[in-house]
């Protein structure tokens, strides 16, 4: 009797469904890494080609001139230390990787009400009491639902270092994360339960924003 109670509560809430959450989560990853791919470009061409041309012929002259050991890694970093190019490539990656967070943190507040993703999925986000979000919230959530993303990378060392435990831990931990509902019925993301948030279909109208 509880367990029904709880459904029929999860269907008045409004809740989006795991797939289509899952599909506007990827056309919106596309989009962003689109973004920062023509980005990348951009700054390759206008900026960062002439500085590789130059480092390829000075770490040739210090190679030829064995200034530098390339064996040895303390040689390398020094040489790197000593290039612009690797600190504008740090800086390229610093902008980049910005533009991609403005367009988690930015798109929801505007009069979209959400990113493209889930605006063609007609989804938004709101918080668990239905009031609208603010900019500070959804930094937020994105700091939170980053760290399926450092599991990631965790995975893929665990992969190449054949740790088959270190493996299972975190393709489970990225599964659950996204979606809880196959250990409890219920339909928000780890990070949803840390921000106090959900997500909700667009073209229901019970669901209505509440003013602040």
């Amino acid at each position: 009797m509880l367990k029904f109670l709880k459904i029929q509560t999860q269907n008045k809430q409004n809740y989006s469904s795991t797939s289509r959450r899952f599909l506007a989560y990827f056309i919106d990853v596309t989009i962003v890494t689109l973004i920062r791919y023509f980005l990348a470009i951009i700054f390759f061409f206008l900026w960062l080609k002439k500085s590789m041309i130059n480092f390829s012929s000075n770490y040739y002259n210090a190679n030829q001139s064995s200034k530098i050991n390339t064996e040895s890694l303390s040689d390398m970093l020094s040489f790197l230390a000593q290039e612009p190019i690797f600190y504008e490539i740090i800086f390229v990656i610093g902008i980049i990787g910005i533009v991609g967070s403005l367009y988690w943190i930015l798109l929801p507040t505007t009069k979209l009400g959400a990113t493209l993703g889930k605006y063609f999925l007609k989804i938004k986000i709101v918080t668990i009491d239905n009031k609208p979000l603010t900019k500070s919230l959804l930094v937020r959530r994105y700091i939170a639902g980053a760290i399926p993303w450092v599991a990631n990378m965790i995975l893929f060392v665990a992969l190449m270092l054949q740790q088959i435990p270190i493996l299972i831990g975190m393709i489970l931990l990225i599964v659950l994360w996204y979606d809880p509902s196959l250990i409890r019925n219920h339909k928000r993301t780890i990070h949803d339960y840390m921000c106090k948030t959900k997500v909700v279909n667009r073209d229901n109208k019970r669901v209505k924003l509440k003013k602040l």
